[in-house]
């Protein structure tokens, strides 16, 4: 039994290293920063290699990493306090620099559409995934995946760094080393709307793309504690977006919930299985043939 352990963990590392390769051609962005005197990054040019976000089913409160308080399970929204204690009101005035996170060259952020050459690697990872019955698997608890944690040692918890990434216009937090998001504009590609985002307001949280509840149900409930952290705070599976539509799809897999915006679900699709192939999950035969039919309407 140990010896098949091993070998069906080494062989999940090995489809994760295989398949992070493929993210970092897949998804890049570049970074900027604004002079205007207030700190101001451009969402859509920066871009980050390990970070973290929630499911609308399940996934805890983030928190800083000097926070105390443990989130409570089950649904609830992302909320924006988990600013630094010494941090003031006060948006930066001066532009700080964030310390660099693993693949803020430009190498770890999800790229906007899919080509053809992009298309056809989802096709190929799609017909590479198990085909299983979705078995209710005991056990689950949304903290074993330790969302939003500082997995970069960036000094940064995840759910800003999915913040700063995908907002623009961004205002960060004085004091907080560039970290923490107070203020931007989201291109919400869930609704295919674009609307303002301030810290502190219930309008948007981070998605996970393949919901924790729903991987621990087609085979995270085997991974290792190291693995189950990674899956919580991989970017690859992670998207800010309205936090009402979150809620709507819960954590329904591709056959159950697509975003309502129809032109993002051919890259919505292809980012499910991209990161279900990368993580050695199975789908359902439902849940194959929808991803299917998504990606027969995608454009060569």
């Amino acid at each position: 039994m140990p010896n098949s352990m091993n070998s069906a963990v080494a062989t999940r590392s090995t489809r994760i290293r295989a398949v992070s390769l493929l993210a970092i051609i897949v998804f890049a962005l570049l970074s900027g920063c604004g002079s205007d005197g207030t700190s101001q990054i451009n969402g859509n040019d920066v871009a980050w290699s390990t970070g973290g976000g929630g499911t609308a089913d399940s996934d805890p409160v983030p928190s800083r990493p000097s926070a105390s308080a443990a989130p409570a399970p089950g649904p609830r929204s992302h909320n924006d306090s988990e600013a630094p204690a010494n941090s003031g009101p006060d948006v930066s005035t001066q532009n700080e620099s964030k310390p660099a996170a693993d693949g803020e060259d430009g190498s770890g952020s999800p790229q906007r559409g899919a080509d053809g050459a992009e298309l056809g690697a989802a096709r190929s990872m799609l017909d590479e995934l198990e085909v299983k019955v979705k078995e209710h698997r005991t056990g689950y608890d949304p903290e074993l995946f330790d969302w939003s944690a500082d997995v970069d040692d960036n000094g940064c918890d995840t759910r800003n760094d999915a913040l700063r990434r995908d907002l623009k216009d961004l205002e960060i937090e004085a004091e907080t080393n560039g970290c923490v998001a107070i203020a931007g504009e989201l291109d919400d590609d869930y609704l295919g709307e674009s609307y303002a985002f301030e810290r502190g307001s219930a309008n948007v949280d981070v998605d996970q793309i393949v919901s924790s509840s729903n991987a621990w149900q087609t085979g995270a409930s085997d991974m290792s504690v190291d693995e189950l952290r990674e899956f919580g705070n991989d970017p690859l599976n992670l998207l800010t977006v309205s936090a009402n539509v979150m809620r709507q799809k819960g954590g329904g897999d591709a056959a159950a919930w697509l975003p309502p915006n129809e032109a993002f679900q051919c890259e919505y699709v292809s980012r499910q299985i991209a990161v279900k192939h990368k993580y050695g999950l199975a789908v359902a035969s439902a849940e194959k043939d929808a991803m299917e039919a998504v990606l027969g309407t995608c454009a060569d």
